[in-house]
């Protein structure tokens, strides 16, 4: 369980952050702010902490500093006035401080600037915040000593960090090219270069962990873009929570979820960061809707997460009244939750492995099989969790690798045991595909799959057909396309068939076609190759999948790939399962745990359709996606994205769950309304009457 006495910022679940990013021209600047009064709406609405500013991405501080610039259109200590009302109110206060944006010492430190393998330097946001480098001396200069100011002049609670990052080919600057040079590494080799800007962001979470609680060790410390694979578990030792932001105008509604689902292992508080706005941060002059806001929140609680949600005033310093309404009745609808949320844990059954790689690198569509394989379990409300390469095995009945190509050798190890003594495996795939001592490329788990590597199929799509009656309830008897090329392995000896590949009958390219789109499938299959396979190895089982079958259905939402994979984890668990509940993809289920108590959470999910830009005049190609506007747009000429205006309640869905032991009291929450179940053998059914965004069923044990 997470240990809420010393990270107890796990128990406030409700914080605001007042986003506080104030070009220098801007004057008389919260001309008529009242703190008291802020602070009296803050807990009116059912605020419990308060994130304020203390240096923003242009470099001003926004409280009476001797090493920093107080914002020059700030006439009084804004931080310091606003923290004395928040605390003198009873909420938690938290200094929020932003690290490598810092346009101040940007402009009077060029040697401190993030540099790119060009020599270029970075100036976001239409050249106004500059990027600084925290291997520089700006550290150990401007921001600990910073910090030191602010702990020793306010009464604060903890600290919340923004920007602990480097930019994308950064940071070349002559400090990290020296540090690197001293410790063995090559600046110019990818690799090697992220991991040591990771161990630079570790070391700086260690060096500020040691001084904040030099001054209290109860002060919490909170940093923005941990939740990240690998980050996740090298930084939550120097961490009280962790933090991912949650942005659907950028990312879509699923972005959040690989990451809630993986930083709930970790045994530690986390934050779900979200914006009020409806566009874009800083969207000045419009929200999202009430029942997206609840949404997003009960996604985030579902998972385990606590909620941190991000405004930004008008000149003034004030919050305004529309703002304030919608904060009001988000946060009553944590609150009345919080009692089945705070400090739960997820019930561990299956777990998508991430392997480095994944947090590693650039390569979206290698980060797209494991959303692809979160989507298919999520719209199968299959109970599952994200873990890392370092995370225990055994206590998940099924390991999903999808297309997991850089696993570590100790990894690899970890699973071929993990088989052989009980466990199951879906692969799909390049998973484990590597050059072997003999030279020759192979998987590096090819006796635990039970098929040979022969190469890739040329062809840049492929169908998959003769499905095995144990995996083709629901799917085509007609060869089924996926848009991706497939791996071309023969199975070995013992190795079951589940699924045949076909080719197209050629392959569609300049100056040959076939009608539309693309050819249909060639009329016989190739000579001995599989496309899906079933290997019983030592004590356990695995199945491989050949095309990049999780991937295909992120990029393609093709619902047979989600039927065929849900197929695929109810043939190898076979009388296993823990949950089944009939009803729509858009549910999302989560099954959390406290002392003595189940909790299953349903999400409701319903978006609007998606409005959608003009696309530019000369584009007449419709066969090629849509192409990317440039960034460098206004935010308001972005691409339009799902919006949450009203989620149809869903009605008597049944659910069929199978329990530890007997259940003393079975109850629908927030409501209390009692539930009547029948049970047997360790199974419960029962109805759930209507789901509107949210609904908990609570099991509670003796």
């Amino acid at each position: 369980m997470v240990d809420l006495e010393k990270h107890w910022v796990g128990k406030y679940a409700r914080t605001l952050l007042i986003d506080f990013h104030i070009p220098p021209e801007v004057s008389n600047l919260c001309s008529a702010f009242n703190a008291e009064k802020l602070a009296k709406d803050l807990v009116e609405s059912n605020v419990n902490a308060v994130g304020i500013y203390t240096k923003c991405h242009y470099g001003f501080s926004y409280y009476n500093t001797k090493i920093g610039i107080r914002h020059p259109g700030l006439n009084f200590d804004y931080f310091g006035t606003l923290a004395k009302a928040c605390k003198d109110a009873g909420l938690v206060v938290y200094a929020y401080y932003s690290v490598a944006r810092d346009s101040v010492a940007y402009q009077n430190h060029p040697d401190w600037r993030q540099t790119d393998s060009k020599g270029h330097t970075f100036l976001l946001t239409k050249g106004n915040w500059g990027v600084v480098c925290f291997n520089s001396p700006y550290t150990q200069e401007v921001v600990f000593p910073q910090i030191r100011e602010v702990l020793e002049n306010y009464e604060v609670d903890g600290i919340w960090w923004d920007i602990v990052t480097f930019e994308k080919d950064s940071c070349f600057c002559p400090y990290c090219k020296k540090e690197m040079k001293a410790e063995g590494f090559d600046p110019y080799k990818p690799y090697e270069h992220y991991i040591f800007n990771e161990k630079s962001i570790e070391r700086f979470y260690q060096e500020s962990y040691s001084l904040i609680k030099s001054f209290d060790p109860k002060l919490q410390i909170v940093s923005n873009s941990t939740g990240d694979i690998g980050r996740a578990r090298r930084c939550k030792d120097w961490l009280d929570a962790l933090v991912t932001e949650y942005i659907p105008f950028r990312h879509g509604f699923l972005y959040w979820m690989p990451y809630g689902k993986h930083m709930r292992t970790m045994k530690q508080p986390f934050e779900c960061c979200i914006s009020s706005w409806h566009k874009a941060w800083g969207d000045f002059g419009n929200f999202k809707t009430l029942e997206q806001f609840k949404y997003e929140v009960a996604h985030a609680l579902s998972m385990g997460g606590i909620i941190l949600t991000v405004h930004q005033p008008f000149l003034d310093g004030n919050l305004s009244e529309d703002f304030i309404s919608l904060l009001k009745e988000a946060y009553a609808f944590i609150k009345e939750r919080e009692e089945w949320c705070i400090g739960s844990e997820s019930v561990p059954y299956i777990a998508i492995l991430a392997d480095h790689a994944t947090g590693e690198s650039d390569d979206e569509r290698h980060f797209n099989s494991l959303r692809g394989a979160c989507k298919a379990l999520d719209e199968s409300h299959i109970q599952f969790d994200v873990i890392d390469e370092d995370e225990e095995f055994n206590k998940y009945k099924v390991l999903i690798l999808p297309n997991n190509r850089t696993l570590s050798t100790r990894t690899i190890h970890r699973v071929r045991e993990y088989v052989r003594e009980g466990g199951r495996i879906i692969a799909s795939h390049l998973t484990s595909l590597t050059k072997l001592e003999n030279g020759k490329v192979d998987f590096a788990l090819n006796d635990v799959f039970g098929v040979k590597y022969l190469g890739i199929f040329p062809e840049s799509i492929g169908y998959m057909t003769s499905f095995h009656e144990d995996i083709a309830k629901d799917l085509p008897k007609t060869p089924l396309i996926v848009y991706d090329q497939f791996v071309k392995v023969i199975p070995l000896e013992k190795t079951e068939v589940l699924a045949e590949v076909r080719r197209p009958l050629f392959e569609v390219k300049e100056g040959r076609s076939y009608s539309h789109a693309h050819a249909p499938p060639h009329p016989l299959p190739p000579t001995e190759t599989a496309c899906i396979v079933g290997n019983v190895y030592g004590k356990g089982r695995s199945i491989y999948i050949a095309p990049p079958i999780f991937r295909a259905y992120y990029e393609h939402n093709v619902p047979f790939y989600r039927i065929l994979i849900s197929n695929l984890l109810d043939l190898v668990l076979g009388r296993e399962k823990l949950l089944e509940i009939k009803t729509g993809p858009s549910v999302s289920i989560s099954l959390m745990s406290q002392e003595n108590r189940w909790i299953l959470h349903l999400v409701n999910y319903h978006a609007e359709r998606r409005a959608t830009l003009p696309l530019p005049t000369n584009y007449e190609d419709w066969s090629q996606p849509t192409p990317v506007p440039d960034p460098r747009q206004p935010y308001y000429r972005l691409p339009s994205h799902e919006v949450i205006e009203e989620i149809p309640p869903r009605y008597n869905i049944p659910i069929r769950i199978r329990l530890p032991k007997t259940p003393k009291d079975v109850y629908l929450a927030p409501a209390r309304e009692k539930l009547t179940i029948e049970y047997k053998d360790n199974i419960a059914e029962l109805i759930v009457p209507r789901l509107d965004v949210h609904q908990m069923i609570i099991f509670e044990f003796e």
